[in-house]
């Protein structure tokens, strides 16, 4: 059976970022439309069974409102608590349904709480929260088409890559035992006081992340902007910043750590993390942010490293998957009747 499934994080794109930055606001009605949209690409190409989170604003039973799905479509039977941690169980639910993708409409970290729980299954993120560095802006017909045509793909384990890419990611290892993973950046962050998302740079000391190519906004970007050249295989960056830019052997760098602000950083060290190499915490007390969201207090004397890992979540190249899916017939009307039920095979890419 061909099953897509549905993440929708009513709560993105409404943090203090609002208050202190310029952050996008993406209201309710536009991600139904988003929803909406996307229900209809899913349902053109005969997908068998649409399965979605349940929210406290119930997007997606809003956006399916009217539609004529020929698909069994309908919300997880799941207990909510209006935490990540519905996304995580969510997302570990349509895995173990067998779903072909799953759609995620949030931020990062809505993007974060899926990949832990969604495994192996390729993740199709598209961008609704405020300062996104993982999911992107992706039109929702054209979202929706894809998921279809993933979702109805023969791709195992070894031809998955016809379609999606394995991306890296950070795990926290807390006193050797891992505790959690970040897909953009890990910040420490002192103090303890304010709002859960993170601007203010002058109290980040540590910052590791897998970006650092121009093109990011957040924290992540003071490794995007400082010009560095990647080692040849797939690398993070551990980068030490100083409070103030008299630190001896310090250089500063522009970086737009938020929507619509860009400021000086001073960046004291930096570091290259290849596979399995990782970089110790080394100002305690802190909380260490996990893309952009305090989420992890570090004590004095506790020891917890970040290390880079190059086999994290898989995720769906939109454009390969519509390539696939017009090799494979799915969208001639005359070969999808055909084909309906049977999936479509990957041998093409």
């Amino acid at each position: 059976m061909s099953l897509v499934g549905i993440i929708a994080n009513p709560a993105s794109g409404k943090d203090i970022r609002r208050v202190v930055a310029r952050g996008l606001t993406v209201p309710d009605h536009e991600k139904i439309n988003i929803l909406r949209r996307m229900l209809v690409g899913i349902n053109a190409l005969g997908v068998d069974a649409i399965r979605w989170l349940p929210d406290s604003a119930g997007l997606v039973e809003r956006a399916a409102s009217g539609l004529q799905l020929g698909a069994d479509a309908r919300a997880l039977d799941q207990d909510i608590t209006n935490s990540a941690l519905d996304t995580e169980a969510a997302a570990a639910g349509l895995r173990d349904r067998g779903a072909g993708c799953i759609v995620v409409l949030g931020g990062d970290g809505t993007c974060r709480a899926a990949a832990k729980g969604a495994g192996a299954t390729p993740l199709l993120p598209i961008s609704t929260g405020t300062n996104n560095a993982f999911p992107q802006f992706i039109e929702g017909t054209l979202a929706g088409l894809a998921a279809a045509v993933v979702a109805r793909s023969t791709a195992g384990e070894q031809d998955r890559a016809a379609f999606a890419t394995q991306q890296p990611w950070l795990r926290i290892i807390r006193e050797g035992v891992p505790v959690d993973v970040a897909l953009i950046d890990v910040v420490s962050f002192e103090g303890m006081v304010g709002a859960k998302a993170v601007w203010q740079m002058e109290r980040v000391r540590q910052l590791l992340s897998v970006r650092h190519q121009p093109g990011t906004i957040g924290l992540s970007a003071v490794a995007g902007y400082l010009g560095l050249t990647p080692p040849d295989q797939p690398a993070g960056l551990a980068i030490t910043l100083a409070p103030n830019a008299s630190a001896d052997g310090s250089r500063q760098v522009l970086a737009p750590i938020a929507p619509g602000v860009v400021e000086p950083v001073t960046v004291n060290a930096y570091r290259w993390l290849t596979h399995g190499t990782g970089e110790r915490i080394a100002h305690a007390p802190c909380v260490l942010a996990l893309d952009g969201e305090r989420e992890l207090p570090v004590r004095t004397g506790m020891l917890v490293d970040v290390q880079f890992d190059r086999f994290g979540p898989w995720v769906v190249d939109v454009e390969r998957a519509l390539q696939l899916g017009v090799q494979g017939g799915l969208f001639d009307p005359t070969q999808l009747q055909r084909l309906a039920p049977a999936r479509v095979s990957t041998g093409a890419l």
